[in-house]
């Protein structure tokens, strides 16, 4: 049997409650020079705190659960790696579960993660059609903290901490447009998606910025992937555009093997600038010019505030992340740039 808090208590001379206190960081008047004694006896014993244990007194399962769709969405190994890293970091466990498409499964996947008493969720509700009242309704008799990296039926629901697809969009083409380039192809993903529209109207406020209209044969829809890619340049390409911006570096990766396919160079006969900077670039040598959505810093916020979740006094408002550009070689100004 391991080292126990009674042990401890022993080598301390002190009582099991005030050892207890210290060691499952639970809120006491216990001076600084007590403190130091059991934590200097904990560390000599090798005491690890059995996590069953520590449960029982604090009521705290120190898991947290992650709800991720399972549609190939573009953000999903970079967020997911972001979100495990802050759960380490703040000594959590982090528990992952996939939902496939429709409120129904994630519904039920929330369901399953409260019969496991997690402490929060966080979840990508990019699986989530539009209009999703009923996913509303029962979200909002959750008794747990739960943070929504998206918008829900169009809206940023309490507690939300999530990127601006629209900033990103509208980084992406006014890029492009600071190059020179005018002809702009938009590939984003499924229509019945928030995040797709809000991308399009970031396409559409940079073009309206720059008093240009803006042209609906330019935009290809598609699921979030690289054959979306392959069939969102073969539409494009015979509008005489010089750059394609994505929704996704997936797609970005599909534009750019099938323009090189048709003997096309990047940048010199088309630019790309892809969005999430997330594992693709490094495929292209990380050449792929990309909007970064910052999950890092979405992560650390959203595991903090279900740490302090206590300390709230009820929901918080939602929180947006404005993503930025990173400029690579897949971007450049056109070889001859269209008159205006």
């Amino acid at each position: 049997m391991g080292v126990t808090i009674k042990d401890v208590a022993k080598k301390t001379g002190l009582s099991i409650t005030t050892v207890s206190l210290v060691l499952n960081k639970k809120d006491n008047r216990i001076s600084e020079r007590t403190r130091q004694l059991i934590e200097s006896a904990a560390q000599e014993l090798n005491y690890t705190p059995n996590p069953t244990a520590v449960s029982l007194v604090t009521k705290k399962t120190r898991i947290i659960g992650l709800i991720l769709p399972e549609n190939g969405y573009y953000h999903f190994s970079t967020l997911l790696r972001s979100v495990e890293s802050a759960c380490r970091n703040a000594d959590y466990y982090l528990m992952v579960s996939i939902a496939r498409p429709g409120a129904e499964d994630a519904l039920l996947q929330i369901e399953n993660f409260i019969k496991k008493k997690v402490d929060g969720l966080i979840f990508d509700p990019s699986c989530l059609p539009i209009d999703s009242p009923g996913y509303l309704e029962a979200l909002s008799r959750v008794n747990i903290p739960v943070v929504s990296l998206g918008c829900v039926g169009q809206q940023l629901l309490a507690n939300s901490i999530a990127p601006s697809h629209q900033q990103g969009g509208f980084l992406a083409v006014t890029h492009l447009l600071e190059l020179g380039h005018r002809k702009i192809g938009c590939i984003t993903g499924p229509a019945v998606y928030d995040s797709s529209l809000n991308f399009w109207r970031g396409y559409q406020d940079a073009m309206e910025e720059y008093d240009l209209s803006v042209d609906p044969l330019l935009l290809f829809q598609g699921p979030y992937g690289v054959e979306t890619g392959h069939t969102g340049f073969r539409k494009l390409i015979d509008h005489g555009i010089t750059a394609i911006v994505t929704a996704s570096d997936l797609i970005a990766c599909g534009v750019w093997h099938e323009a090189t396919q048709k003997g096309l160079t990047i940048p010199d006969d088309l630019s790309i600038v892809g969005y999430g900077d997330s594992f693709p670039t490094s495929y292209f040598n990380r050449e792929l010019t990309s909007i970064t959505m910052h999950f890092d810093r979405i992560a650390r916020k959203a595991v903090n505030l279900i740490r302090k979740w206590d300390e709230c006094n009820g929901p918080l408002p939602p929180e947006t992340i404005f993503p930025s550009l990173i400029s690579r070689k897949s971007s450049a100004p056109p070889q001859t740039v269209p008159a205006i």
